[in-house]
């Protein structure tokens, strides 16, 4: 048996991830979805503004996770593991770029923001992000992420019914974190290494130090990604870093 999720829906907000907490703190269950046909104030990692035009399918999940709470971070790859093999399965053959991109054909269409809290009675929660570019035109990117970024309507030349994707994602995304809870957390991360744009490529990163450049050679338990330097391997963590496949 899956879980069941119980979906709201909203015309527009500033940011469904805003929604999801604040109703974790006034008591909404777990397995909860917050959904949006815009977003006014969306946000991506370290705070970078995300465009959430109407055609889109901003989304966050409210759960409570029976991990590890060192085990969090986690959830992110699983999120794009789900989302990953749910686009594969509607014939887009979708990538995962870490820590938190999905991609077609090397574009980004899809980014997954984590974040997590503690509920005045104690229990901890996560809320999931959930932002994918689904019956956006090219011509609704902004400018200076149009050569980068695409959506389903681009790729398949279709449009498509944002509630039913809503559902397909959401249960993707859900037996990931089942197989998480049941133990299987290797199983995921083998089938996240199987999905990975970056693994056995030369990328560079950049932290808020200093600028790396080396070969990404595997994704580590607690979700670090390994990259083989000149001076030895690095584990990067999310955090504060962006990355970028290095240029031939």
């Amino acid at each position: 048996m899956g879980r069941t999720w119980t979906y709201f829906y909203f015309d527009s907000v500033e940011s469904t991830n805003d929604e999801a907490r604040r109703a974790s703190l006034e008591g909404c269950p777990s397995n909860s979805v917050f959904c949006a046909l815009e977003q006014t104030r969306g946000r991506g990692r370290q705070l970078r503004s995300w465009s959430s035009p109407r055609g889109g399918l901003w989304m966050s999940l409210l759960v409570r996770p029976e991990l590890k709470r060192d085990e969090w971070p986690l959830l992110t790859l699983a999120t794009a593991v789900g989302i990953a093999r749910a686009l594969r399965s509607l014939g887009l053959w979708a990538e995962i770029k870490w820590p938190n991109d999905v991609l077609v054909r090397g574009k980004k269409i899809c980014g997954i923001l984590c974040e997590s809290g503690e509920d005045v009675s104690g229990p901890s929660f996560a809320v999931i992000g959930v932002g994918l570019n689904v019956n956006l035109t090219a011509d609704q990117f902004a400018p200076e992420v149009r050569e980068q970024a695409t959506s389903m309507l681009v790729e398949a030349g279709e449009t498509w019914s944002l509630p039913q994707v809503a559902g397909q994602m959401v249960e993707a995304i859900g037996l990931q974190m089942d197989r998480m809870d049941a133990g299987a957390k290797h199983d995921v991360l083998d089938e996240w290494r199987e999905m990975s744009a970056v693994l056995g490529k030369e990328v560079v990163v950049h932290g808020p130090a200093e600028t790396l450049r080396g070969l990404a050679t595997d994704i580590a338990q607690d979700g670090a990604l390994l990259v083989q330097t000149t001076s030895g391997t690095v584990r990067v963590y999310a955090g504060d870093v962006s990355l970028r496949l290095a240029q031939a």
